[in-house]
């Protein structure tokens, strides 16, 4: 018979050791804190080892470790940064299995960082980085988890890593709980270590004077430091970039992370029109696209039922009419003929719950469940871009979030979106410039009207260039500004309105 007996603040019951309470657990000490992480959710585990390398990052800049220079430098930053969203994306999943492609992305983010031991660099961000990444490739990450209990005690944040534990158990029982502690202020019950803090401003100023390669990052990072990142969907289309892009550096990240963004904002902000290249003037031209709401709606339903209907019918992909997404398509169908609100919402959570089933492999590979999703993605493009409702209260979110931005950076876009219209015929051109002027100096209906024209326009524009191609050749022939200089202003406007709208709460 197994017998309960104590020692210290450990109980032991047969072989197996455990705490009674976490406030018990002396989170400097290598043997308690493992010993009371092997009976808590492995989620919250990841989560911890994620966070504490998140703390960690700033060291790359620190003049008390031994530095690289260079593109070595440069590659290794990135790997550090990569594996710490990584592990912070896939930490959220909170019965403690691991999508497939976050574990593929951790293995190869893991095996990027162990390049430290070419270079004999001992440094202690890039372990937190290493062991971030490494706690998805085992199912107790315990090991993981003492390597960052050694690293977090050199850097004062013992109290960061309880203050973890506290918030994540106190939520354990809540819908969404690692999300909410994924959110959660870096240094949240104490002040950064020397060594961080002033690595940070030495790694920012480093970072910052190399183009824009890095400006996701430091965004990204700033706003986690600070507790206010939101976007996390856009960290997890970045999160599962494919393996072979990551080897080629910074500069190809970036122009696919600026990509991903203009994807994102055309689709947040989509516009009844199409921009396509003037074949004679070799300019950017706006095409409109007339439809009335009657004949939106219809149109979209029609095309939802068929593809859900075929989708079902096959055998293949597992989906089937008590799918999450499913469920939600028959209420609209039968309830929601006559909201094109709830029509737009309920076909949204309808294709985010088949894209997500098919990344963690719920679903299996099936043309017809790729096409409704194809229909599911363009009717919510549709209601949001030409349903005067949809797109009305579209506009009324948009303005609320760009009312935030500073004077100085509404200046800036005016400039940005006057070099972007030199590509455009006359007629886009003066709206463009019209559209900024109004964004920038209005408030209420008129700014609402402007901004959300502006950016959804900007954003395909951004596409057309970033495709390149003989068309957009023909244009930078017919402007004074170069390609690379057009797609900068783009990029920096499109940049400008994916940070209010994650600021906001709008990613």
């Amino acid at each position: 018979m197994w017998l309960l007996s104590q020692r210290g603040n450990v109980f032991s019951y047969g072989a197996k050791e455990f705490f009674v309470n976490i406030s018990e657990v002396d989170y400097t000490n290598r043997e308690q804190v493992p010993k009371f992480f092997k009976t808590q959710p492995v989620w919250l585990t990841r989560l911890v080892v994620a966070r504490n390398a998140a703390r960690l990052l700033p060291l790359l800049g620190s003049t008390k470790h031994p530095r690289l220079t260079g593109e070595q430098a440069e590659e290794l930053a990135l790997a550090c940064f990569r594996n710490v969203l990584v592990a912070l994306v896939g930490a959220v999943e909170i019965d403690g299995a691991v999508d497939a492609g976050i574990k593929d992305r951790a293995m190869h983010g893991r095996n990027r960082t162990a390049m430290v031991d070419t270079y004999d660099i001992p440094h202690n961000a890039v372990v937190a980085a290493h062991v971030a990444a490494a706690a998805f490739l085992d199912d107790s990450p315990i090991a993981s988890l003492d390597q960052t209990v050694v690293r977090a005690n050199l850097y004062d944040a013992s109290s960061e890593l309880r203050a973890d534990t506290e918030y994540g158990l106190s939520l354990a029982s809540e819908n969404g709980a690692a999300s909410k502690l994924r959110g959660l202020k870096l240094w949240a019950k104490s002040t950064p270590h020397t060594d961080i803090a002033e690595g940070w401003e030495a790694l920012r100023t480093l970072l910052s004077s190399r183009s824009q390669d890095w400006a996701f990052w430091l965004r990204w990072y700033e706003g986690l430091w600070g507790g206010i990142w939101t976007d996390w969907d856009l960290c997890h289309e970045i999160a599962m970039i494919a393996p072979e892009e990551w080897d080629k550096g910074p500069e190809r990240i970036a122009e696919l992370i600026r990509g991903i963004e203009a994807e994102r904002l055309a689709e947040k902000l989509p516009q009844p029109e199409t921009i396509i290249v003037h074949e004679n003037e070799n300019k950017f031209c706006a095409v409109p696209t007339v439809l009335d709401d009657h004949a939106i709606v219809e149109t979209t339903l029609r095309q939802v039922e068929f593809a859900n209907r075929t989708a079902m019918s096959s055998n293949i992909s597992g989906y089937n009419s008590r799918c999450t997404a499913a469920l939600y398509i028959t209420y609209t169908l039968e309830e929601c003929r006559n909201d094109p609100n709830a029509i737009e919402q309920n076909l949204d959570i309808a294709r985010n719950d088949i894209a997500s089933g098919m990344e963690n492999g719920e679903f299996l590979e099936d043309p017809r469940l790729e096409a409704l999703k194809s229909v599911l993605d363009r009717g919510v493009l549709d209601m949001r871009a030409n349903h005067s409702v949809v797109a009305e209260a579209w506009g009324q979110r948009v303005a609320h979030q760009f009312a935030h931005a500073t004077a100085g950076a509404k200046q800036e876009m005016v400039e940005r979106t006057q070099i972007l219209a030199s590509a455009t015929l006359s007629d886009l051109a003066k709206r463009l410039e019209l559209d900024a002027q109004t964004t920038a100096t209005e408030s209420g209906e008129h700014q609402q009207i402007a901004a959300r024209r502006l950016f959804g326009t900007v954003a395909k524009i951004g596409l057309a260039l970033r495709a390149g191609g003989a068309a957009i050749q023909r244009v930078e022939a017919s402007v004074p500004f170069s390609l690379i200089g057009l797609l900068q202003s783009a990029d920096w406007l499109i940049g400008f309105a994916t940070r209010l709208m994650a600021a906001m709460g709008g990613g």
